[in-house]
């Protein structure tokens, strides 16, 4: 919302719209392509999960995965289960391309000017920060709080885990490195020709 030019609001509250209607119809629409982008993000992140879905006793493709590798030994099934989780993820992307149907985001000039900032009253910025603070709450802080409850719960279990830790942290930088070199030789890449290879190529690195 914050890279949105205010152009376009200029001109939609000079058609007669109202805030709320400036929000719905205007702002919204213009950001459906990058909350896509994240939504797509988190479905993928949710679907390849293991550790919570095995924490949580669910019996989820990635579980199913794991098992018949680790447990049965079965690699062409682990293949043919990760084609299914890639077939839905890929699926999930499709159906909101085909719900948007031919529109897109274009900005209708060159002139870029940046949103005006608002200075809430006490009372709205109290609301507001609330309402964004539950966001990171409900999404991160109390699920990490409960396993971090559960873990100094248990005894002898802080040691053990230092060595996995540190590998996940170096997988992590390693794929965040790559993602990043990867995305910005694709940024260089610019328009043109590169448009639609660059989109595909951002579509399978992501999944």
């Amino acid at each position: 919302f914050t890279a949105q030019s205010i152009c376009q609001m200029e001109a939609a509250r000079s058609l007669g719209a109202s805030p709320w209607s400036l929000f719905w119809r205007v702002s919204l629409p213009m950001a459906r392509p990058a909350i896509a982008a994240g939504l797509a993000l988190a479905v993928m992140e949710a679907a390849g999960d293991y550790g919570a879905a095995d924490f949580l006793g669910q019996s989820t493709l990635t579980r199913s995965i794991v098992k018949a590798w680790t447990s049965f030994g079965d690699t062409g099934q682990a293949a043919r289960l990760s084609l299914l989780l890639m077939v839905l993820v890929l699926s999930l992307i499709a159906v909101e391309r085909f719900a948007r149907g031919r529109g897109g985001v274009q900005a209708t000039s060159k002139r870029w000017r940046a949103l005006s900032r608002k200075r809430l009253s006490p009372l709205a910025a109290f609301g507001a920060t609330l309402l964004c603070g539950s966001v990171f709450v409900i999404g991160f802080g109390a699920p990490v709080g409960r396993l971090v409850w559960l873990m100094m719960s248990e005894t002898g279990l802080t040691l053990p885990i230092l060595g996995p830790a540190w590998a996940s942290v170096k997988l992590a930088v390693l794929g965040g490195g790559a993602a990043m070199l990867f995305a910005v030789i694709l940024g260089f890449g610019g328009g043109g020709k590169w448009g639609r290879g660059a989109a595909m190529a951002k579509l399978i690195w992501a999944t």
